[in-house]
């Protein structure tokens, strides 16, 4: 018995597996990657990724989704709240923020994402992107937000203001002379970002006030 259960713990995990591809992927894209690449990573057969994952597109969505994880319940928790404002949007906006700021190679996936687009999200993605759109709509009714603004389209800037900073902060800040180590260059961009987004959506009466009852620090 001793001698099998060894064997079994030399056996690489599920997880081995996920680890190795999400390295690979994010140095060099789901179209780039082979699957062979990864078993030598991983120090495993390709059968045995099929076995488990099916086909590399799967498993692709399965690294992702890996990470994705913890930020959907985040999001789905404030998505469930009974008060469609200002408020929980401006929550959602600081919860994605902080989420890229602690995965970095989540970052770097959904950059290769945007320029692969041959495999479309779906699953916790795309939950999370329809109950967003209800979530602004029902806002919208309310006249919490302005209703003249397509709901997809607010979500798409959120979307690219939050992501693009991720992308690209150590060549802006370099252009403007900031040290990108120092801690508060996100806090920063995060309360300009907020400030110039709901001067936009609140309602014209309202628009030079923006939500101010939560820290904004990720």
């Amino acid at each position: 018995m001793a001698r099998n259960n060894k064997k079994n713990d030399q056996v690489p995990t599920r997880d081995a597996i996920l680890d190795a591809a999400e390295a690979i992927f994010c140095d060099k894209g789901f179209a780039d990657t082979s699957v062979s690449a990864i078993a030598d990573r991983a120090v495993v057969t390709k059968s045995l990724i099929h076995h488990h994952f099916g086909s590399k597109e799967n498993l692709w969505h399965q690294v992702k989704q890996r990470r994705h994880r913890e930020y959907s319940r985040i999001q789905l928790d404030l998505f469930a709240s009974p008060d469609p404002d200002a408020i929980c949007l401006r929550d959602s906006i600081i919860q994605y923020f902080s989420f890229l700021k602690k995965n970095p190679e989540f970052v770097r996936l959904m950059s290769w994402s945007l320029v692969e687009t041959t495999h479309p999200e779906r699953d916790l993605e795309d939950r999370i992107s329809v109950l967003a759109i209800a979530k602004i709509e029902q806002a919208q009714k309310l006249g919490h937000i302005r209703s003249d603004v397509d709901p997809m389209a607010v979500l798409v800037m959120v979307y690219s203001l939050v992501l693009h900073w991720f992308q690209a902060r150590n060549q802006y800040l370099t252009w403007v002379k900031r040290d990108p180590h120092a801690p508060e260059a996100d806090r920063d961009y995060l309360d300009g970002m907020l400030t110039i987004f709901f001067e936009g959506v609140l309602p014209r009466e309202t628009g030079h006030t923006p939500p101010e009852d939560q820290t904004t620090t990720p």
